[in-house]
């Protein structure tokens, strides 16, 4: 579900800013494919929320899904982050709060993992520099190493974590070149690469490519 979509003419639609009455008519006498979903182009349904709210959601409730694809997750409009949910529940919410607390969610292991999820995203970006990565959690250097320490970890452990995952990821992609995975991984020079592969996996990213996509003999 969404606020926002796209006319069949391709004119960006805020169910936010069209008046109740002429929401009702459109809910009424749209046709299929006279709004389409910002997400996908998929066509998009008009709906409006038990709390009143108007929105936009898929024919079939999903968007379609790509297998073998290079990126992992789901993309939203910035603005959709602020619409509120036409199917939240308060009550629900309210013991998510509580269940969350008594997890002690702000433990210093969160700190580990927020630091992992950051150097996840921006490695492949070439901007996984330790003050990169502390400007993007937007604290200090010393403070974020402090954090890691007491979870008895450092930036240096975690990088190198997310660096291996990363390479079996993009190495069992024959559509990513093995020069480009080295840039993904973090390194500029494709030597270095090399053998920080040869040391982590025992053989050249060619040889292991080469072991994954080679049939299997009967």
């Amino acid at each position: 579900m969404t606020q926002s979509a796209w006319t069949r003419d391709g004119r960006p639609v805020d169910a936010a800013a069209i008046p109740r009455a002429e929401w009702e008519a459109l809910k009424q006498f749209a046709q299929l494919g006279d709004f389409m979903m910002p997400c996908c182009k998929a066509p998009a349904v008009l709906k409006t929320s038990i709390n009143g709210l108007p929105f936009f959601a898929h024919l079939s409730d999903e968007c379609p899904l790509e297998f073998g694809s290079d990126f992992n997750g789901l993309v939203c409009a910035t603005a959709d982050l602020d619409y509120p949910n036409p199917a939240a529940d308060p009550e629900l919410a309210r013991y998510a709060e509580d269940l969350a607390d008594s997890q002690n969610v702000e433990a210093v292991g969160s700190t580990a993992l927020e630091v992992r999820k950051a150097i996840y995203l921006l490695l492949p970006l070439g901007q996984a520099s330790v003050e990169q990565v502390a400007a993007h959690l937007h604290m200090s250097v010393r403070t974020m190493q402090r954090q890691l320490d007491l979870a008895n970890t450092s930036f240096s452990r975690v990088t190198e974590g997310v660096r291996y995952e990363l390479a079996v990821r993009f190495m069992s992609n024959s559509r990513f070149p093995i020069g480009q995975v080295s840039g993904l991984v973090g390194y500029s020079h494709r030597g270095r690469f090399t053998n920080w592969f040869v040391g982590r996996f025992g053989m050249t990213p060619r040889d292991w490519r080469f072991s994954r996509t080679r049939p299997l003999c009967n």
